[in-house]
């Protein structure tokens, strides 16, 4: 299911607009939260989507292991002007309560570097390339686990005694997850005909006549440029057959940083960024 976002605000914005914008702050604790009702929707939301994903199961404490516990992690999400556009509680595991060779194993992932994304708005600059950006829903949750681990219920979450959670999926927190969801995502895209880069893990590149394709994957920032839009769209449908997906259209916000592209040039800034950090001294 793919979700598109048109954002209708015109791109001159001023300072002080952008100054004026939602200072709203997410809870710190559950305690905090649970005497919000947005934010008690948002952790229900939350559970039911680990649920339909199947994260879990409820089954008998097994004797003899360690049941890793979890929280909740809240963020107010806003876009590049300050306007507050999701409440977001994510579960997580405590995964500094995991123990290397028992729980987990290997744990590096890489992400793109950021030579890699200026070379690519350098790119699409000069060979005039549109760079099309998707945003990967709950994106650790489609990577399988490997290891038997079980989890305490969450806060506000109530089992029968004597049973606990057994994750079927690799969660926030969990010290592989990051390398889990690598390996998945890249498999998916080399079968879709990308090669990844030997300078970048997270580069991929096809050719397809005499255009050429890239994509940029940082976590689950996944970045697409070309020059036919009609061939971005079949990368789209690719991608989205198999992920849930947020499609944000044309590059415009991406880590921080605002992009603004004219005939002329490709600007980036973190005017968003900076003036947040000013409001928190």
């Amino acid at each position: 299911m793919t979700a598109t976002f048109n954002d209708d605000d015109p791109d001159g914005v001023d300072t002080e607009t952008l100054a004026e914008a939602d200072q709203e702050t997410a809870p710190e604790s559950f305690e905090e939260a649970a005497q919000k009702e947005l934010w008690v929707q948002s952790m229900k939301d939350e559970v039911n989507a680990l649920k339909n994903r199947g994260v879990w199961r409820v089954v008998p404490t097994p004797g003899g292991v360690r049941l890793i516990k979890s929280k909740y992690v809240y963020r107010v999400k806003k876009d590049w002007t300050g306007r507050v556009v999701k409440r977001k509680s994510r579960l997580v595991v405590q995964g500094f309560l995991q123990r290397e060779g028992i729980d987990y194993d290997e744990t590096f992932a890489p992400v793109a570097k950021v030579t890699t994304f200026r070379l690519m708005l350098a790119m699409a600059k000069v060979l005039g390339l549109h760079i099309h950006q998707l945003d990967v829903d709950s994106a650790f949750l489609y990577a399988d686990l490997d290891e038997d681990l079980y989890m305490k219920p969450p806060p506000g979450m109530s089992i029968k005694a004597g049973y606990c959670l057994k994750l079927m999926r690799s969660l926030y927190g969990l010290k592989q997850a990051p390398r889990n969801w690598n390996k998945q995502i890249v498999d998916h895209i080399v079968l879709m005909g990308f090669k990844q880069s030997v300078l970048d893990n997270c580069l991929f590149v096809k050719t397809d006549g005499d255009e050429t394709y890239l994509i940029s994957l940082y976590v689950d920032d996944i970045l697409i440029a070309g020059s036919d839009l009609s061939k971005i769209e079949e990368i789209k449908s690719e991608f989205t057959s198999r992920y849930e997906m947020k499609d944000l259209g044309e590059l415009n916000y991406y880590l921080g940083m605002k992009v603004t592209r004219t005939a002329d040039y490709i600007q980036l800034d973190q005017q968003r960024y900076t003036l947040d950090i000013l409001l928190e001294v």
